[in-house]
C-alpha cells in the first residue's frame, strides 16, 4: 500500500499517469531508501531522552547545519502540499533522504554516534539534531507514506501525541543562519 501511495504521490496527475512493472520497482527503491533512513535515524536513538537534548547555541555546527537545511527543506514541502504538487514533494523527500541525510549528514555523524562516549557533548548534539529532523520529517511525509511515518512515530522516543496524524508540520524557522549553509555549501 505504501508503495503504491508513494507512486500516485510521484506521477504529474497534469498529465497522463504511467505504471509498470520498471516503475513500480523504481518507487519500492525510493521507498527502500527513505524507509531505511528513517530505521537508521530511529536506531541511533534508542538511548535518547528529549529532556536532555542540547540548546541550539551548544550543539555542533554540522548539527546546526543539518537542522537549518531542513527548516529549508521543510519549508519547501510545506510549500509543495499548499499547491498540490505531490510529484515534487515525492522527490524531494527522495533527495533529502538519499543525499542530505543518507550520504552527507548521517554519514559524517556516525563517527559521533558510535565511538563517543553514549553521554558526550558531540553524540548528544548529533541524537539532538537526528531526533529534531526525524520529529519533523515524519509529520511531513505522513500525507503520502501514512502507514510508515505512523510506525516509525510510535518508536520514537518522547513523542507528543498519540499518532503523527495528532502532529502539524514543524513550524517554519524564522531565521536560518546564512552564514553557516553558505559555508557548509562551499564545503
Amino acid at each position: 500500500a505504501e508503495i503504491l501511495r508513494l507512486w500516485v504521490a510521484s506521477e504529474n496527475f497534469t498529465e497522463d499517469v504511467k505504471i509498470s512493472d520498471n516503475i513500480l520497482k523504481g518507487v519500492s527503491e525510493v521507498y527502500k531508501k527513505i524507509r531505511n533512513t528513517i530505521r537508521f535515524m530511529l536506531g541511533n536513538l534508542y538511548d535518547f531522552n528529549p529532556n536532555e537534548a542540547l540548546p541550539y547555541e551548544e550543539m555542533a555546527e554540522i548539527d546546526r547545519w543539518a537542522l537549518n537545511r531542513f527548516h529549508q527543506f521543510a519549508k519547501e514541502v510545506v510549500e509543495h502540499y499548499n499547491e498540490y504538487r505531490f510529484n515534487r514533494i515525492y522527490r524531494r523527500l527522495y533527495e533529502y533522504c538519499s543525499v542530505e541525510l543518507s550520504s552527507v549528514y548521517l554519514d559524517i555523524s556516525k563517527d559521533a554516534l558510535y565511538c563517543e562516549l553514549p553521554n558526550s557533548q558531540r553524540r548528544r548534539s548529533a541524537q539532538t539534531a537526528i531526533y529534531r529532523i526525524l520529529y519533523g520529517l515524519l509529520t511531513l511525509m505522513a500525507p503520502i507514506l501514512s502507514f510508515t511515518a505512523e510506525e516509525a512515530y510510535q518508536l520514537l522516543p518522547g513523542r507528543e501525541k498519540e499518532s503523527v496524524f495528532l502532529e502539524e508540520f514543524p513550524p517554519m524557522c524564522e531565521e536560518l543562519d546564512r552564514e553557516l549553509l553558505q559555508r557548509w555549501d562551499t564545503l
